[in-house]
């Protein structure tokens, strides 16, 4: 399971209304933060899709949340290998330079892979 903190979020930079004040209060003040909470918190899916993809590789037993469509894989240098989840229709995945292999559910209708220097350019799906 993936932990963040307030300030390791706040150092992706998320979106101006994601400041100190509002991201403690979405988490009730925890000093840390899994996707499980993430799932839970009470912002957009698009949102919720943003971070999440920032927190891989998830607990076995996480799904999805119902309604993420978007998933923005993005700078998660121990991910080794990314199975997308059904239901996601945008995928982006960019600099995750550990990624060797990428499987690709065939829901996907918007994909782009960036930088992601231990992927060869071949992926299933």
């Amino acid at each position: 399971m993936n932990k963040l903190t307030i300030d390791d979020i706040l150092e992706m930079e998320p979106c101006s209304e994601y400041d100190r004040e509002r991201l403690e209060t979405l988490f009730d003040g925890r000093e840390t933060v899994n996707e499980f909470d993430v799932a839970d918190a009470p912002i957009s899916n698009a949102d919720k899709g943003w971070l999440l993809g920032r927190m891989l590789p998830w607990d076995p037993a996480f799904k999805l949340p119902e309604g993420v469509t978007d998933l923005w894989v993005e700078n998660n240098p121990g991910l080794t290998e990314l199975v997308v989840p059904e239901g996601v229709t945008v995928l982006r995945v960019e600099n995750n330079d550990g990624l060797t292999e990428l499987t690709v559910p065939e829901g996907v209708t918007y994909l782009r892979v960036e930088n992601n220097d231990g992927l060869t350019g071949k992926y299933k799906g």
